[in-house]
């Protein structure tokens, strides 16, 4: 699978008990679209045409800290993320991991309404140069 991460920040729309704005970065997986979201010493994945949580990866150690220390280290580290999520659809199967986005997709939409699409403007000063 093609592993390509967004160089620009985005605006991404979090399913979680409402729709909740969040800022990181696209990483497309495929045929796939996830968004990185670093945030309490945890990079939280969302597949972003459902805003469903797929997993947080831990960065607590000193070595990953100084890689995400940079807008380059951290779309290196982005693209790794891609590699390893590619390796979980490949373990499920392509056929099933759609299949539990599309009924996943489904149940957000009947709890939250549709969901906003992605920007990529109005990213906060804050962050960015990450």
């Amino acid at each position: 699978m093609k592993i390509t991460v967004d160089r620009e920040p985005k605006r991404f729309y979090l399913a979680l008990s409402e729709w909740t704005i969040a800022y990181g970065h696209k990483i497309q997986v495929g045929d796939y679209s996830f968004c990185a979201i670093p945030k309490d010493r945890e990079i939280h994945i969302f597949e972003e045409t459902s805003g469903m949580r797929v997993t947080a990866i831990n960065y607590g150690d000193s070595l990953t800290n100084i890689l995400l220390s940079t807008k380059e280290g951290a779309l290196q580290y982005f693209d790794e993320i891609g590699k390893y999520l590619s390796k979980v659809i490949k373990r499920q199967g392509e056929e099933i991991f759609t299949c539990r986005i599309e009924k996943n997709r489904q149940i957000i939409i009947d709890k939250l309404g549709e969901k906003p699409p992605t920007e990529d403007h109005d990213i906060p000063d804050a962050i960015k140069n990450f």
